[in-house]
């Protein structure tokens, strides 16, 4: 049995929590789910341990669209922990097929394997009318949970000047506008630039919507806690992706 068929059998029998539990990755072991590709059992075993699964069942519970959420999964798997992207791919692709999922909308037929990118084919018009529907019905917390799992950030150069972001708390703020507080641990050697990106369901809207910069200078006991406070174009519901982008920058 595959790690997709393994998946959707445990899931029709006993939901979504059953990956969750502290046998599951035996269970699957028994079906041989893992012979196909044996690293995944340990990149599955991190989707859970790092809380990727908690958030996929948070949006897939609450009928909201995955937007982008599936490919920073991957790219945060592969950037912060080092696994593999294509099997990466493939296991959080397993889940979502599980849950009759393809990028965030129900699936009518296969999903089409990639090495690192899990893709919508279905139209704009309707993901965006199911967000907005689905995101009003949220309570306050629960909208500022969707949101604060859209963050995104470039970890790689996080990595590289031995920088470590830590987002800490989204409040919205207005019909169109929210606040993100973060805290980045590290010594840089340069000013860094942090530009804020919001992007909406097309992703033809968005861009930098606010840029500001930090000297190491600014930062306490090797520590910069910050504020963003963002206004969007456009409804918080048509959001899919929101980006911190961090950046050296030199005179």
């Amino acid at each position: 049995m595959t790690l997709k068929e393994a998946l959707r059998h445990l899931v029709d029998a006993k939901g979504l929590n059953i990956l969750s539990s502290p046998v599951v990755l035996n269970i699957l072991s028994d079906y041989k789910a893992f012979d196909e590709y044996p690293c995944s059992k340990n990149i599955l075993r991190n989707v859970i341990s790092e809380g990727y699964l908690d958030k996929i069942a948070f949006i897939h519970d609450n009928h909201l669209p995955f937007g982008d959420a599936p490919n920073n999964y991957i790219a945060e798997l592969y950037e912060k922990l080092g696994l593999r992207r294509d099997v990466s791919a493939y296991v959080i692709n397993s889940i979502m097929e599980a849950l009759g999922y393809r990028g965030g909308l129900p699936i009518e037929s296969s999903i089409e394997e990639s090495d690192a990118h899990i893709s919508v084919s279905n139209s704009t018009t309707v993901s965006k009318a199911a967000a907005s529907q689905s995101f009003d019905k949220l309570s306050r917390k629960d909208q500022e949970k969707y949101l604060f799992s859209l963050i995104e950030y470039n970890s790689t150069f996080c990595q590289r000047r031995n920088l470590k972001i830590e987002i800490l708390e989204v409040r919205i703020t207005g019909k169109r506008s929210f606040e993100i507080d973060y805290e980045v641990i590290g010594e840089p050697m340069t000013e860094i630039s942090f530009e804020y990106s919001v992007f909406d369901q097309t992703k033809e809207n968005g861009g930098s919507i606010e840029c500001w910069r930090y000297s190491k200078h600014d930062f306490h006991n090797n520590r910069l806690f910050r504020t963003a406070e963002l206004d969007t174009k456009y409804p918080l519901s048509e959001i899919s992706r929101i980006r911190i982008k961090l950046e050296e920058y030199w005179d």
